[in-house]
């Protein structure tokens, strides 16, 4: 995936909900199938805010990283995640 591509989806999945995917299929003709592929591979996957959503969402298992990076994350951080 080219550098802009994954960068626009990357502030897809930390700024959006579940809610603004309709539109995002809308927009740009992409298929949820795509999106779903498309979120399994960027890193911001491991941020718990992200992983609460999506992965719920696209109906997918807790990523593994997800438990290990937020022991990692600073209270304050991950406070801030989690009212995204």
């Amino acid at each position: 995936m080219g550098y802009a591509r994954s960068l626009i989806y990357s502030k897809f999945f930390k700024e959006c909900d579940a809610d603004d995917l309709e539109d995002l299929e809308k927009v740009f003709h992409i298929s949820k199938r795509d999106v779903k592929s498309i979120y399994k591979q960027i890193p911001e996957r491991s941020f718990k805010g992200v992983s609460e959503i999506w992965d719920k969402r696209f109906r997918l298992k807790v990523h593994a990283e997800v438990l290990q990076v937020s022991n990692n994350i600073p209270s304050a951080l991950q406070s801030i995640l989690q009212n995204k």
